[in-house]
């Protein structure tokens, strides 16, 4: 996997996201649904399918091995990009000027570790499958994890959260209700839907279809980065982290949650 910023030269985008293993493919994909939902459901469907998720929704802070980098500037509007770097204040200052619409999806912080954990070890390119659950857990509790610190990360879209082009969503809200998540993507991104395109998208976007789905579900990725056992949508639970944590874990996280997001007022649910 190669890692790069992006440049200063910026066009108005329709949709940036971020955090890394917080909910974003799901969260990719729905957003999707969203934006090319036509009349007509099932065109939708067949056309939201004609290419992988990495082109119709690119990240542009790091390409993996084997593909080009994305250049915004030559996507069609309504671009769709996908973000992971750790602050609101490191996107680049045309992004916020022209009030490009940002779609944050917000993941609890065990989860969001555990999911992290199994990606990473997953990518050969990441060198870190001799890590054990913990030792991965005492660098992400020291914010010395990619994308980190998982705290700043997430309070600085929390903060400005209020702000017109910001939705702030969570990851357990979109897995309890995935109709109404999508009522409200759609509503902050001025579409309208009936139903029946809800309930479409609700179905091409659960975590069982994605998996099976190989235009979102990452199979094309090359061997060499990741091995053949390895799948990279693994679970999509809330709550998974009670198969992964030990009692001395859990509260360690629960005391750094409780320090970094308790002023704040930011909540997850955790199962």
């Amino acid at each position: 996997m190669k890692e790069r910023m992006m440049g200063r030269k910026m066009v108005k985008l329709s949709c940036i996201r971020g955090q890394m293993r917080g909910g974003d493919i799901e969260g990719d994909w729905v957003t999707m649904g969203v934006v090319i939902n036509k009349t007509n459901p099932k065109t939708s469907a067949n056309k939201a399918n004609e290419k992988i998720l990495e082109e119709r929704f690119p990240c542009v802070d790091f390409t993996f091995d084997g593909r080009t980098p994305v250049n915004p500037d030559t996507l069609p509007s309504p671009r769709l990009i996908k973000i992971h770097l750790p602050s609101y204040s490191l996107l680049p200052q045309t992004i916020k000027d022209k009030k490009c619409k940002i779609v944050y999806v917000s993941r609890n912080s065990k989860d969001n570790f555990v999911s992290f954990y199994f990606f990473a070890k997953m990518l050969k390119s990441q060198k870190v499958e001799n890590l054990s659950l913990k030792q991965w857990g005492m660098l992400f509790l020291g914010d010395k994890v990619s994308y980190g610190p998982y705290w700043k990360h997430n309070l600085s879209y929390w903060d400005v959260r209020e702000e017109a082009n910001i939705l702030f969503i969570k990851y357990e809200d979109m897995k309890k209700d995935p109709n109404a998540s999508i009522r409200k993507i759609a509503e902050y991104l001025g579409k309208e839907l009936t139903e029946d395109q809800v309930d479409l998208i609700a179905e091409a976007t659960s975590f069982k279809k994605m998996k099976t789905n190989p235009k979102a579900n990452y199979d094309w990725l090359p061997e060499n980065d990741v091995p053949e056992t390895h799948k990279f949508m693994r679970k999509g639970q809330v709550g998974d982290w009670k198969n992964h944590f030990d009692d001395e874990l859990s509260q360690k996280f629960d005391q750094a949650y409780k320090m970094n997001f308790g002023p704040s007022g930011l909540q997850h649910d955790f199962e």
